[in-house]
C-alpha cells in the first residue's frame, strides 16, 4: 500500500513539475509567431525525423543487444528493439515507467532471468550517464566564456578544480563498485536502516550488475561500448543539427555542429536530474535557456524548432511502442498455445 502511495507521489510531482515547466517556457511566447515559424516547413522535414528516430532507435538497441549477447548469446535483436520501443513509449507516459514494465514483459517473451535484465539495463545506463558526464565537463570548460557572460562571478579555475574532482571521484567509484565489495556492503547496510526487504533486493540486483559487467569486462569491450555510447550521442546530435535548417538557426545564428551538441548534453542531464514524462517541460524549457540566453535565438524560432523535433519523435515512439507491444503480445500468446 505505501509503495503504490509514494509512486502515485511521484507520478504527480513529475506532472507539476511538467506543468509548471511548460508554463515557464512558453510563458511571454507570440504563439502567432510561433506557428508562423512551424506552418513552413516542409512536410519532407518531418520523414526526416522519422528516419533519425528509427536510426537512433536501432543503434540504441545494438548497444544493448551487445551487453545482454555477453550473458545470453540466444538473444534475439528484433525481441529487444521492441522492448526498448516499449521501454521509451512508456517512459514518454510514466516517468521510469517503462523501466520497471519492460523488463518484466521481456522475462514473459524469453524467459531471461529478471535481474539479469535488470543489469544489463543499468550497465547500458551507466555507460551511458558516463559519456554524458563526462561530455558535459568539457562542454562547461569550453563554454565557460559563455558560461561567464551569465554568471559573471564564474571562476574557470575552479571549473577545472570541480571537473577533475567529478572525473577522479567517478573512475574511483566504478572501480570500488566492479572491483570490490566495500560499495555494495555499505549500500546494503545504508538501506537496512529503511527496510530489509529493499536492502535485500538492491543488494541482489547489485550482484547480478556486477556478474553482468563481468561478461563485458574487457578492455576491448568496454571500449567498444564506449565508442557506441559516444556514437549514439553524436548521431542524435547530427539529426538534431540537421533539422535546425529549415528553421534558419544555423544561417541567421551561426549555431554549429558543437553548438548543438551542447545543447543535446544539457538536455541529458535536464532529463536526468528533473526527470518528466516524455522529458516534456523539462526539455523545453532547457532548450529556451540555451538558444536564447547562449545563442541569441529568438524565444519563438527555438520553441518552435524544438516542439516540431520533441512533438514528431513523441508521436514515432508512441505508435511504434504500442506496435511492438501487440508484436510481443501476439508472440507471447503463440508460444502458450
Amino acid at each position: 500500500m505505501k509503495k503504490k502511495i509514494l509512486e502515485i507521489f511521484k507520478i504527480l510531482v513529475s506532472l507539476l513539475l511538467m506543468c509548471v515547466f511548460l508554463y515557464y517556457a512558453f510563458r511571454g511566447v507570440d504563439f502567432q509567431v510561433l506557428w508562423g515559424y512551424i506552418k513552413n516547413i516542409n512536410p519532407l522535414w518531418i520523414l526526416f525525423l522519422i528516419g533519425s528516430n528509427i536510426f537512433i532507435f536501432l543503434l540504441r538497441t545494438y548497444k544493448w543487444y551487445y551487453i545482454v549477447k555477453s550473458v545470453n548469446k540466444d538473444v534475439k535483436f528484433r525481441v529487444l528493439f521492441s522492448n526498448t520501443m516499449i521501454n521509451t513509449a512508456l517512459n514518454s507516459v510514466l516517468p521510469r515507467g517503462g523501466d520497471i514494465l519492460s523488463p518484466i514483459l521481456l522475462k514473459k517473451n524469453t524467459g531471461y532471468s529478471l535481474l539479469n535484465i535488470y543489469g544489463t539495463m543499468l550497465i547500458d545506463r551507466l555507460i551511458d550517464i558516463t559519456t554524458l558526464i563526462f561530455s558535459g565537463i568539457l562542454f562547461i570548460i569550453f563554454y565557460q566564456d559563455k558560461f561567464k557572460l551569465l554568471l559573471p562571478k564564474l571562476n574557470p579555475s575552479l571549473i577545472m578544480l570541480i571537473s577533475v574532482i567529478i572525473i577522479m571521484s567517478i573512475l574511483i567509484f566504478l572501480l570500488l563498485f566492479f572491483f570490490t565489495t566495500i560499495v555494495e556492503n555499505q549500500i546494503k547496510n545504508l538501506l537496512s536502516i529503511f527496510s530489509d526487504n529493499l536492502s535485500t533486493n538492491v543488494f541482489n540486483k547489485i550482484k547480478v550488475t556486477k556478474q553482468s559487467f563481468k561478461n563485458v569486462i574487457s578492455l576491448k569491450k568496454l571500449l567498444y561500448l564506449f565508442f557506441l555510447s559516444v556514437l549514439l550521442s553524436f548521431s542524435t546530435n547530427f539529426f538534431f543539427h540537421l533539422f535546425m535548417i529549415p528553421f534558419q538557426l544555423i544561417a541567421d545564428y551561426n549555431i554549429n555542429f558543437f553548438d548543438s551538441f551542447f545543447s543535446i548534453v544539457i538536455l541529458g542531464f535536464g532529463n536526468l536530474v528533473l526527470p518528466t514524462p516524455g522529458a516534456i517541460g523539462i526539455s523545453h524549457i532547457s532548450i529556451k535557456i540555451i538558444l536564447v540566453n547562449f545563442f541569441g535565438v529568438n524565444a519563438e524560432k527555438a520553441l518552435s524548432f524544438y516542439s516540431v523535433f520533441h512533438i514528431v519523435s513523441y508521436v514515432f515512439t508512441i505508435i511504434v511502442g504500442a506496435l511492438s507491444a501487440f508484436y510481443l503480445n501476439k508472440k507471447l500468446n503463440l508460444k502458450g498455445k
